[in-house]
């Protein structure tokens, strides 16, 4: 999340599955408001996300593998600055 912020992560997640998992009235911690008018009117337009080339942000041209890659490489890098924090964590 901290790489590609709610919106993108409701993307890559894909948004129908989101708003299922909204409207679930079992789900733990929902948000205030479970039915996003956003989110929404992307699904009943079909635009689900990187699956379909367009969600919040548009993906035009761009295959949901190479998005994925993209993301998981700056997720990698930002891991590696983080060096021992990441391998072996203590209390601060």
């Amino acid at each position: 999340m901290q790489l590609i912020g709610l919106m993108q992560r409701y993307d890559f997640t894909g948004l129908n599955l989101s708003l299922r998992n909204l409207e679930d009235k079992a789900m733990v911690d929902a948000p205030q408001d479970l039915n996003p008018p956003a989110l929404k009117d992307r699904v009943e337009r079909g635009e689900l996300g990187i699956s379909t080339g367009k969600g919040f942000y548009d993906y035009q041209g761009k295959s949901a593998q190479e998005m994925q890659r993209k993301r998981d490489a700056e997720l990698w890098r930002v891991m590696a600055s983080l060096g021992d924090l990441v391998l072996d964590p203590k209390p601060l």
